[in-house]
């Protein structure tokens, strides 16, 4: 009963988080994160067939949700700023980035502008480090 407390919690959690009213996008990713941590850590050894069940639901609902412009909305979110955010995640960052830039009418060779400016972000370096 532990084990399954310690599973259905987070879900609980995020479930009450994400109802609030000024959820946005960002808040969603997150709360996925958590989730997915929570799974990874549920022990193995008497559990493997609940964690393996876990593991494919979880895997399946964010297969529906892991768009790039999500994961990019959750890299620019002031509050969260790409937390745990890693380097392959980041090539999708940049190209979602990218496609909007291009879809609002702006030329290619800006965009190696708007390139350093996200690496400048995701580095934490001025003017982005307040």
């Amino acid at each position: 009963m532990r084990v399954l407390s310690d599973i259905l919690k987070p879900i609980k959690e995020s479930i009450l988080v994400l109802e609030g009213t000024k959820t946005n996008l960002a808040d969603c990713y997150l709360q996925f994160l958590k989730i997915a941590a929570n799974v990874k850590s549920m022990p193995i050894d008497d559990y493997k067939t609940l964690k393996n069940s876990c593991i494919r639901i979880f895997n399946k609902r964010f297969a529906e949700y892991d768009e790039d412009i999500y994961l990019l909305a959750f890299f620019l979110h002031p509050y969260y700023k790409g937390l745990g955010v890693r380097n392959q995640h980041f090539d999708r960052i940049q190209k979602a980035a990218l496609r909007l830039w291009k879809a609002l009418g702006h030329k290619k060779a800006f965009g190696l502008e708007l390139h350093s400016q996200i690496h400048s972000y995701f580095d934490n370096a001025k003017p982005y480090d307040a």
